[in-house]
Formats: C-alpha cells, sequence, structure tokens
C-alpha cells in the first residue's frame, strides 16, 4: 500500500464527499525521476492535445490502448473528452499531453477504466498517479469497482494494477484480461503512493 496514499492527499477533502459530480483541483506532481507533470481534469479544448497524444504514441502502445489498429486518433479524442471522467497529466511550458487516463460508468457502481501514458514518460509512476485521482473521483460518485480490459502481454499496464494497493480480480477471456479493481473494500484515501 506504499504507492498511492501521498498521491490522494492533492485532492481536498471537501471534493471526496461530492457527489455525483467531482472535479479535482489541479496540482503540480513530481515523480519517481524528480520531473513535474501538471495533473487536471480534461475538457473541451483539450481534443487536439489528447489527439496529438494518442497521434505520438507508439503503435505498440496504441494497440495496448484501444486493443486494436487503425484508430482515427481525432474521432476517439473527441470521444475520450466528451465521455466519463477523464484526467490528463501534462508536462512542459507548452503543456503537452503525456498521459491520459478516464472512466465512463457502466452501471451505478461500476465503470470501465482506460489508461495510457506517452512511451517515452511510462515507467515514471504517471498511470499509477492517474488511477489514483480517478478512483478518488470514482468513489465520490459512487462506483465501487473499475474494470479494465488489457491484454496479457501487458505487462507494465498489468504491474500497475498490481502495485496499486487496490484487490484485483483478473478473469482470463479469449485474447484479453479483464480485470476487477473493488475499491469498496479498501479505503481509497488509505492507499499507497506512486513512488517518487
Amino acid at each position: 500500500y506504499s504507492r498511492v496514499r501521498d498521491m490522494l492527499s492533492t485532492v481536498s477533502e471537501p471534493q471526496r464527499a461530492t457527489a455525483p459530480t467531482t472535479t479535482l483541483d489541479d496540482s503540480d506532481v513530481v515523480l519517481r525521476d524528480g520531473s513535474t507533470v501538471h495533473v487536471r481534469a480534461t475538457g473541451p479544448a483539450d481534443v487536439d492535445g489528447v489527439a496529438a497524444f494518442l497521434g505520438d504514441l507508439s503503435p505498440d502502445a496504441r494497440w495496448f490502448r484501444f486493443l486494436g489498429g487503425g484508430l482515427r486518433v481525432e474521432r476517439a479524442a473527441r470521444e475520450l473528452v466528451g465521455r466519463g471522467t477523464g484526467l490528463v497529466a501534462v508536462a512542459g511550458p507548452e503543456e503537452t499531453v503525456v498521459a491520459h487516463a478516464s472512466f465512463i460508468p457502466e452501471t451505478r457502481d461500476r465503470a470501465e477504466l482506460a489508461v495510457a501514458v506517452a512511451d517515452a514518460w511510462q515507467g515514471h509512476g504517471i498511470a499509477t498517479l492517474l488511477l489514483a485521482h480517478l478512483a478518488q473521483l470514482a468513489e465520490a460518485s459512487g462506483i465501487a469497482t473499475f474494470v479494465a480490459w488489457v491484454h496479457p502481454s501487458n505487462r507494465r499496464m498489468l504491474q500497475v494494477f498490481r502495485d496499486s494497493g487496490f484487490p484485483i480480480k483478473v478473469r482470463f477471456e479469449p485474447g484479453l484480461l479483464k480485470i476487477e479493481l473493488p475499491f469498496e473494500l479498501v479505503r481509497v484515501a488509505d492507499l499507497p503512493e506512486a513512488g517518487r
């Protein structure tokens, strides 16, 4: 549980109690390597930045995120920004999107989760950081379980889930793993930090 706890301190106590509409205060976060990213909620103005981010992902990273090829990045960006609850991590003075994560409710207490991190930024704790922030927002909205579909060869994402501090349930589907992260058993505010 040492991975997510301190990250959650960037979300104020009143936000934890707000439901069903929740927001996240923008925050600057120092990563494991000492670099800094700015984490904030997505908005309509992020469509171009998210499209550029998706277009810059390596073919493997894009395939892992969408579990297929032939992605139309502009359309995907519009859908990602317009549906569910999304966060971006941006870096540099141009605020380049280096990661995107979101959840889309499936039922009143379950939501599908998806995360992608730019190739050059992988391994710095950004996915774990975004997962922690999304869990905070989801819990405040009454969501008790995240569901993620992951290709078995996507070892980095599987490791993020293992290291998150959430109990995980894994179900094998043809060519995919269905990962369930039930956080009603764990107080989200007690989860570990992403490790710097």
